[in-house]
């Protein structure tokens, strides 16, 4: 078994079950078996921690497991041979749930989360992969691949989804649905931003739009297709009686992803590989990514910049590199950093 579940970890055509019973067998082996299975699996897989990582984890690991043990009264491993094990299922655990939390905690709510200024590759437990931008939530439900496959989101995440008709994969956001059997799709639904955007790379999604009466239309979007819903418009429903009736709706309408001919690149996924593209975007929008990207408070005193435009791409750069560049395009622009970290723009 060893050999055929190394292979499909390589993979990540493995299931929960399967790694479970991988994690049982290890706790019987011995070390020189213990070290060979290791060193396979730091072979196969190129974010497999160095044996430093491991041990720092694992002693962590060890404590939480212990309290686990005692208030379950579980039978404990001792000496080495428990480290051993422990450390084999942190490794293990840390490269392929992207933390012993999913684990330890099974009945929880899952978060994962990245700050302003990071973002993160996670596998998902159902074999799904996201890329989450900086500032974002991405929170599974309780029964996450056991009943359902629904998450809620806030931010900007990058789905690659691993196909299962028997539970369709759900994003919850603070304006729409969306709904997924298998596919690969970016979602922006950041709170402070006054639209959302759902944009589908390939496959096929369905949106529905939340409204104070619940959702929405079934929207079908195509390959290359996004659809752009405005959070927060009003308009008049009711002009016939005296008094005008508003009700909260939220239009939306689908566009086509754009490629930037000059970067030759998706604006909308750009994020994903670690480029910052500015697409026609005002300064007022520029300095609210770059604060994000960076963690770095921006602010702009000169309202006069704001409604200016800006295009660019810049991957690996810093911050003060990328100002640089847009003031070149913005002579009028100027700008400085406070003894806080502030950059101000004026």
């Amino acid at each position: 078994m060893t050999d055929a579940i190394i292979e499909k970890i390589a993979t990540g055509n493995y299931s929960e079950e399967e790694l479970r019973a991988f994690l049982e067998e290890l706790k019987d082996m011995n070390d020189d078996d213990y070290k060979a299975i290791y060193n396979k699996l730091y072979k196969v897989l190129p974010d497999f921690p160095d044996r430093q990582m491991s041990e720092n984890f694992s002693m962590e690991m060890e404590k939480q497991l212990d309290k686990s043990d005692s208030m379950n009264g579980a039978v404990v491993i001792t000496g080495w041979r428990k480290w051993r094990y422990y450390a084999a299922a942190a490794v293990l655990l840390l490269v392929l749930a992207g933390g012993i939390y999913l684990y330890l905690q099974p009945d929880q709510h899952r978060v994962f989360a990245a700050r302003n200024g990071e973002r993160k590759s996670v596998r998902l437990p159902d074999g799904s992969q996201v890329i989450i931008n900086s500032g974002s939530t991405l929170s599974l439900s309780e029964d996450f691949d056991v009943t359902d496959r629904e998450v809620t989101l806030e931010g900007e995440v990058y789905f690659d989804i691993r196909s299962n008709e028997k539970k369709p994969f759900i994003i919850h956001t603070k304006a729409s649905e969306v709904k997924v059997l298998g596919t690969a799709f970016n979602v922006r639904a950041y709170p402070s931003e006054e639209t959302e955007v759902a944009s589908l790379v390939r496959g096929a999604i369905q949106v529905r739009i939340k409204t104070d009466t619940g959702l929405s239309g079934e929207y079908l979007l195509k390959p290359m297709q996004k659809m752009i819903i405005n959070k927060t418009s009003e308009v008049e429903k009711d002009k016939t009686v005296q008094v005008a009736k508003k009700t909260r709706m939220i239009p939306a309408r689908i566009d086509s992803i754009h490629v930037n001919k000059i970067f030759d690149e998706v604006v909308e996924t750009a994020w994903t590989k670690n480029k910052l593209v500015f697409d026609n975007e005002t300064l007022l929008e520029a300095a609210a990514r770059m604060q994000q990207w960076y963690g770095i408070e921006i602010r702009i005193e000169n309202d006069s910049l704001k409604n200016l435009l800006y295009t660019g791409s810049y991957e690996g750069e810093t911050l003060e590199k990328v100002l640089e560049a847009i003031q070149y395009s913005i002579p009028m622009l100027k700008y400085k950093m406070e003894n806080n970290g502030l950059y101000i723009l004026y």
